[in-house]
Formats: structure tokens, sequence, C-alpha cells
């Protein structure tokens, strides 16, 4: 996990090779193999609410690879990046950022010009970020279709 660095249990690996190699974490995040194919491979890294890693993997002489490292972010974090890249420009002071709420955020542009699509991205944020279950890695492309559209909104001149 990026944010808190311990391993993430139940992870699946998959090693795209001839045959796919499919791999579950331990209850400390951590995998073992006996793939030994040397070169290239793709790997895909997944668990339940985190981000979908696909990455390329340089496999040395024999296949002996060790403690490599996977960091996953979490649905949350990313959806919440998607946020911050929008309204933290907006804030008076940057320092703001973390101190305010969304909806604080929200309030303060809202009194200044009307932002509908910054109101739509706010509630998407508040209901998928602070949701009792973890959201599912489907809803990145929804917030990232909010995000441009509250983006395009605050760089629009207020009419």
């Amino acid at each position: 996990d990026t944010v808190s660095g311990t391993g993430i249990a139940g992870a699946t690996l998959v090693i795209a090779s001839a045959p796919e190699v499919g791999l579950t974490t331990d209850a400390f995040g951590r995998f073992r193999t006996t793939f030994t194919n040397a070169g290239l491979v793709r790997v895909h890294v997944a668990a339940s609410g985190y981000v979908t890693e696909r990455l390329d993997l340089s496999f040395p002489h024999r296949g002996d690879l060790q403690n490599a490292e996977i960091l996953l972010s979490t649905v949350r974090e990313r959806i919440f990046e998607l946020y911050r890249s929008v309204a933290a420009p907006l804030l008076p002071d940057q320092d703001q950022w973390g101190i305010w709420t969304p909806r604080e955020i929200f309030a303060y542009v809202r009194a200044r010009q009307p932002a509908p699509a910054l109101a739509t991205l706010t509630s998407f944020v508040e209901e998928t970020y602070y949701s009792a279950s973890d959201p599912d890695e489907a809803v990145i492309e929804q917030a990232m279709t909010r995000a441009a559209d509250a983006k395009a909104e605050a760089e629009s001149p207020p009419t």
C-alpha cells in the first residue's frame, strides 16, 4: 500500500507469459514463484479497493528476482488526487488544501461563481472517498470525466 507501506494480503499478481503464471499474496503481501524465464514480461497486480498496476518487469538470468516491491494506490486515493488537481488551484491559499473539506471548497467557489460541474465532482468524491465500502476501480473513469468537466468549468470565464 503506497500510503501505509504495509503488504496487501490477497492481491493477485499475473505474469503474462507462456504459460501465464498467476499468484496470490500471503497475509503479509508477499508472493513467491518458481517462474524462471529471464527477460521482459508483462505483470498485472490487482487487489480489491486498489488501482491495478500494469508494468513490464525485467527478470534477470534464471528468473532470480528478489525483494521486488510493487506499490498499489487505493481507488479512494486516486479519486482524491483527481479532485485535488481541480480543487487546489481554486483555493485562496494553497496552504488550505488538507484543511478545508471538499464541501467547504465547493462552498467557497460557489459563493464566487456558479459551479455545477464542481458540485457534481464534489458529491461524487464525498460518495466514493468517504463511503463505508471500498469503491471499485471502475469508478475512476467516472471521476476522471467529472474532474475534466470541473476543470473546464473553472478555466472558463464567468458569465
